[in-house]
């Protein structure tokens, strides 16, 4: 997960929701604060010669993309869970649904042809879709050992994060997660938990839906299902 690639991916969400939000939505609030956002992104591009950052900088990227995220899910009026694509040129593609009836299976399906946008309505089910860092490359191919590695390591998302398989579901457990109070995107899957997920579509090489999203004990967790093959694994 290069500096770099996490601040074109911030560029482009900043310059894209910061004009919607202007011109479509008319919410100039949210438009202006897309410019601090934007210019965290092209500072991470400037200074991203550095294969790995540092994670207190990545992780206050990720905040902020977080909580952007959260203003176009709620300007938008998102409910649904997210359905996180295997990556493609740097980064995975996260589509959260407007509604929570959305069949993932037939959504994934279309998100592989569908055009790059903000509001695509894949499957006719409208949603938003979030442009998250690639998790390559992995030092393991270990579903565990890619996740703490992703997780807690590079980005000090979490303390710890915890696996479990429970047959056609993998259990993702985020231990003392930092993440903020965001009700509409902890409902998609979280922050920490979503990059979780990237790093299971990665390996697994097929998208991947959040079935729940739920607090814990010890933090929150998630719920997700690899969907099949043929619903779009991408090479």
């Amino acid at each position: 997960m290069a500096i770099r690639e996490l601040g074109y991916a911030t560029t482009a969400f900043a310059a894209a929701l910061g004009l919607i939000a202007y011109f479509s939505l008319g919410y100039r609030p949210l438009a202006f604060s897309m410019i601090g956002v934007a210019i965290a992104g092209l500072s991470a591009i400037v200074i991203g010669d550095s294969p790995r950052p540092q994670p207190p900088q990545l992780r206050s990227m990720l905040s902020a993309l977080g909580v952007n995220l959260e203003a176009l899910l709620e300007e938008a009026d998102a409910r649904g869970k997210a359905i996180v694509m295997p990556p493609v040129g740097g980064r995975c593609a996260a589509f959260i649904p407007l509604s929570e009836d959305a069949d993932p299976e037939a959504v994934a399906r279309a998100l592989r042809s569908a055009p790059q946008s903000l509001f695509p309505s894949p499957a006719g089910r409208r949603g938003v879709l979030a442009f998250l860092p690639s998790p390559l490359p992995l030092s393991s191919t270990d579903m565990e050992s890619a996740l703490r590695e992703v997780v807690v390591e590079r980005s000090e998302m979490a303390k710890a994060i915890r696996l479990e398989e429970r047959g056609n579901v993998i259990v993702l457990e985020a231990v003392r997660p930092v993440m903020d109070d965001l009700p509409r995107l902890n409902r998609a899957g979280t922050l920490p938990l979503l990059l979780g997920a990237t790093v299971v579509a990665s390996l697994k090489g097929v998208p991947v839906a959040v079935v729940d999203s739920y607090r814990t004990q010890d933090g929150w967790a998630v719920e997700l299902r690899p969907l099949g093959a043929e619903s779009g694994g991408q090479k």
